[in-house]
């Protein structure tokens, strides 16, 4: 997660706080760093400039949650619920500067079913999170 974060970091700048302790989780590597890599991405994309994006790891004896969270424009409920679709973007995203295909948190979300979990968001004007959760004992699905 760490590494991931720092490539982040460096490719798109921003700055992110990072709070995480050492859990092993059975997952794929590569999908894994597709969800930290899309959602680290998206919170300095869409954040408010300046202000860090906020990751922290959280874990109890089945789960682990990734949050990703940030300040920014809000998304609204309605959009929260189609964000997820395929080449789905948000109004703000659409009028924005930042380009995309929205596909990036569909991908997301495939990856985090695949393996056993799911992604959700809450946004309010304080802040927009994402959480995934993933079981910690499952072997991810093709």
């Amino acid at each position: 997660m760490r590494e991931v974060i720092e490539e982040v970091s460096g490719i798109h700048g921003g700055h992110f706080e990072l709070e995480a302790a050492n859990i092993r989780l059975e997952a794929d590597p590569v999908g894994l760093r597709r969800i930290v890599e899309n959602l680290a991405t998206n919170a300095i994309k869409y954040g408010a400039s300046g202000e860090p994006a906020r990751i922290f790891l959280l874990a109890n004896e089945d789960q682990f949650e990734l949050h990703v969270e940030n300040r920014g424009s809000v998304i609204s409920e309605e959009e929260q619920h189609n964000i997820f679709a395929p080449f789905h973007r948000s109004t703000s995203a659409i009028q924005g500067t930042q380009k995309g295909w929205g596909i990036g948190l569909s991908l997301v979300r495939g990856i985090a079913q695949a393996h056993g979990g799911d992604i959700s968001v809450y946004s309010s004007p304080e802040r927009t999170c994402f959480t995934v959760s993933l079981p910690l004992h499952q072997t991810p699905r093709d």
